[in-house]
């Protein structure tokens, strides 16, 4: 059996480190909610249009979607009641 090739999605991920708690979280409160995935959908696209547009690197990418990622986050925290 042979590993399959890494993709630009592939993450390593610490069994200490909270990133993986907090990525799981994300993903189970997009499952749960529709109406974020299609805002989160929405913000990855307009992030990549501009981002390639301009011939920016995956740094440029991120910082244009991170305020939306924020702003779930915050929703699936204070959900979870981490947060106020």
């Amino acid at each position: 059996m042979r590993a399959q090739r890494p993709s630009p999605e592939d993450i390593v991920r610490f069994s200490d480190a909270p990133a993986p708690a907090r990525h799981i979280i994300f993903r189970d409160w997009l499952r749960a909610h529709p109406e974020d995935r299609e805002v989160y959908r929405d913000a990855k696209r307009a992030a990549a249009a501009a981002s390639n547009a301009r011939g920016e690197r995956v740094s440029e990418y991120n910082e244009r979607k991170s305020d939306t990622i924020r702003e779930i986050y915050a929703r699936a925290f204070r959900d979870a009641s981490f947060i106020d």
